[in-house]
Formats: structure tokens, C-alpha cells, sequence
């Protein structure tokens, strides 16, 4: 996994780079979008899938079948995509689609927070976790809210690949823990 988010970091910053010098870093979140068609059709058509991945058919063609997937004409992103596919990397496409996903929200100073609740949070409450991750991140916050009841209580925050875990049972998973390490004393 370390060796494929490296590699796909590699894929995703080449096509940032390659649409700075093009001058379209603005037309970001098309090829996102783009992107996310082609996902969409790889995780959803297994015919499409095997099609794309298969060693015996010519990379012209993969590519050909991915781009009209992907509904553009952009001659940047076939590039790009028939990089990849003669790299034969197109495994990395929603890797590489979560790390432009990502850039896209640093570009545009949000920060997107998994919040994840034992039942569900008033709007009040909500604001106001916004408005501390906000003003603690100096960023727009996009949050996600999830229900999950076995939390008991409390809330567990995602940020930045951080878990802050302010739940009732985060807190009695630690005194287990405690206790483990202690033999009980």
C-alpha cells in the first residue's frame, strides 16, 4: 500500500504539473470529475475492467476505451491517461483521483473532516465543531457526518489522517489498555 499511494503521488503531481504548464490548474476539478467517471465504470463494469487491465490488448486501445469512458476530448488528460496506461498503472486511477481530490481542496483552503457521532448531532453542535475546526486549521471545513452507535457516546474527529477520539468507547478501549499493560494493578 506505501508503495502504490507513492507511486500514485507521483502519477497525481505529474498531472498537476503537467496542467500548470498548460494553464489549466483552473479546469482541476473537470478532470476530477473525469476521473471519477472512468472509477465509476471500472468498479461498476467488470467487462470494462478486465478490459483496461488486460496484458494482451494493446495499450492504443485501453486507452481509446478509457478516454470515452471519461466523456472529454482534452488532449492533456488522453496524454496523461495513455501514460498510465502503457505504465500499466491503472489500478492507481482512484488513488490518484483521491490525491487530486485533495490538492483540489487545498487550492481552494478547505479541509475535509470525517466526523463520526454516536447519534445524531443537533445543527447547533455541528456549527460549532465547524467553527473550532476553522478557526484551529485556518481552513473551510467540509465535514462528513457518520452515525455509529457502538461509539456509545461522543464523537471521533478524521483530520488530516488524525484520529482525536472523544468517544466513550475510545475512552474505555484505553483504560482496558491501561489495565492490560498494568496486570491489573
Amino acid at each position: 500500500m506505501r508503495n502504490s499511494y507513492s507511486v500514485a503521488k507521483r502519477y497525481s503531481d505529474a498531472l498537476i504539473n503537467l496542467l500548470s504548464e498548460n494553464k489549466k490548474l483552473n479546469e482541476l476539478d473537470t478532470y476530477i470529475s473525469n476521473l471519477q467517471n472512468i472509477i465509476s465504470e471500472m468498479n461498476e463494469n467488470q467487462v470494462f475492467y478486465d478490459l483496461i487491465n488486460s496484458p494482451l490488448l494493446p495499450d492504443d486501445l485501453i486507452t481509446k476505451k478509457i478516454v470515452e469512458k471519461a466523456n472529454t476530448e482534452d488532449e492533456v488528460f488522453k496524454k496523461f491517461l495513455n501514460f498510465i496506461v502503457i505504465k500499466k498503472r491503472q489500478n492507481l486511477l482512484p488513488l490518484v483521483s483521491k490525491l487530486l481530490i485533495n490538492f483540489s481542496y487545498e487550492l481552494k483552503n478547505i479541509v475535509l473532516v470525517d466526523l463520526i457521532s454516536a447519534k445524531e448531532l443537533e445543527e447547533s453542535t455541528i456549527d460549532t465543531i465547524k467553527n473550532n475546526l476553522k478557526s484551529k486549521t485556518g481552513r473551510n471545513v467540509n465535514l462528513d457526518l457518520t452515525i455509529d452507535e457502538s461509539l456509545i457516546g461522543g464523537i471521533q474527529i478524521y483530520l488530516d489522517d488524525k484520529l482525536f477520539d472523544y468517544s466513550v468507547k475510545g475512552y474505555l478501549n484505553s483504560v482496558k489498555e491501561i489495565y492490560a499493560v498494568n496486570g491489573g494493578d
